[in-house]
C-alpha cells in the first residue's frame, strides 16, 4: 500500500474525523481484530514493523506491503505508528494488505495485484472513502514526519500456522 508525493493531497481540515492513536499502536490486538473480523478462514501470515525511516526527504510512501515469497508476511511502515494517526487508518491499511494475501490464496492466472476483484474487496471496507480522503488530507504530514532512529532491524509481531480453508471478504 504505496502512494506517491504528487497523488492526492486535499486539506486536512476538510478531511473525516478519525480518532488518533494517541500512543503506540498495538499492532498485534489491531491486526489480530481485523483478521478475526474479515478473514477468519484465511491464513494468518506473520506481521512485523519495518525496518526504521530514512533520514531522507520522502517522495514516496510504503504504508504496508505483502509479500508472498518466500514465505506469506506482511511488513507495515513506522509511519503508522505515530499517535496523530487515526487509528481506523491503520486497521484500513492491514484490512488491505490482507486482501493481498486472500488474492495470493485464491490466485487467478494473469490477475494483476490491484485488479478489479481486489478493489471490489477493499471496497467493501467501512468509510472506505472517507479513510482514502484523510490519508489525501494527511499525506504532507506524512511526507515530513521525522526519523525515528530508535527503531533498528525488523521486529516480527504476529503470526500463525496456515490453515487450509480460506474465504475472501463477503464471501
Amino acid at each position: 500500500f504505496s502512494v506517491l508525493a504528487s497523488q492526492r493531497r486535499s486539506d486536512p481540515l476538510l478531511a473525516p474525523h478519525f480518532a488518533a492513536l494517541d500512543g503506540p499502536v498495538d499492532l498485534l490486538e489491531l491486526y489480530c481484530s481485523i483478521h478475526a473480523h474479515w478473514f477468519p478462514k484465511l491464513s494468518c501470515p506473520p506481521i512485523a514493523w519495518g525496518r526504521h525511516l530514512s533520514p531522507k526527504r520522502r517522495r514516496h510512501i510504503r504504508f504496508a506491503a505483502y509479500h508472498r515469497r518466500p514465505a506469506a508476511r506482511i511488513v507495515v511502515s513506522r509511519l503508522l505508528d505515530q499517535p496523530w494517526v487515526a487509528r481506523e487508518f491503520v486497521a484500513y491499511v492491514l484490512y488491505h494488505e490482507l486482501c493481498h494475501h486472500a488474492q495470493a490464496c485464491d490466485p487467478v492466472r494473469g490477475e494483476t495485484p490491484h485488479s478489479a476483484r481486489f478493489k471490489a474487496w477493499e471496497a467493501r471496507y467501512p468509510r472506505f472513502g472517507e479513510l482514502l480522503a484523510w490519508e489525501k488530507a494527511h499525506l504532507d504530514r506524512f511526507l515530513a514526519a521525522p526519523t525515528n532512529p530508535s527503531v533498528g532491524e525488523q521486529t516480527t509481531v504476529a503470526g500463525s500456522s496456515p490453515t487450509r480453508e480460506h474465504r475472501p471478504p463477503g464471501q
